[in-house]
């Protein structure tokens, strides 16, 4: 397990940190949502990238969902010590 989110390490273990897998897809529907609300931003972004708007669309929730692929990265998880400790003890 990877965490995306965390809070500070006074909170209760089981409260201080989302996962990231959680996070990216929340992003990614977050995303979802914005674009199907507001099919001016997709009109502008499907301009801007030279695509239809159906294949903007599927790229930008992907892209989204991909936005923090860096912190799978142990020098990211290292961050917060207690928690790599907690998911992957030695």
């Amino acid at each position: 397990m990877y965490w995306g989110k965390a809070g500070n390490k006074k909170e209760s273990e089981c409260n201080s940190y989302h996962p990231l897998i959680y996070h990216s897809l929340d992003v990614a529907a977050a995303g979802n949502k914005l674009l199907a609300n507001h099919p001016f931003l997709l009109k502008r972004l499907a301009r801007l990238m030279g695509l239809t708007k159906g294949v903007a669309f599927c790229w930008v929730i992907f892209l989204l969902g991909l936005h923090d692929l860096g912190k799978f990265a142990e020098s990211f998880q290292q961050l917060r010590p207690d928690l790599r400790q907690h998911f992957w003890p030695d």
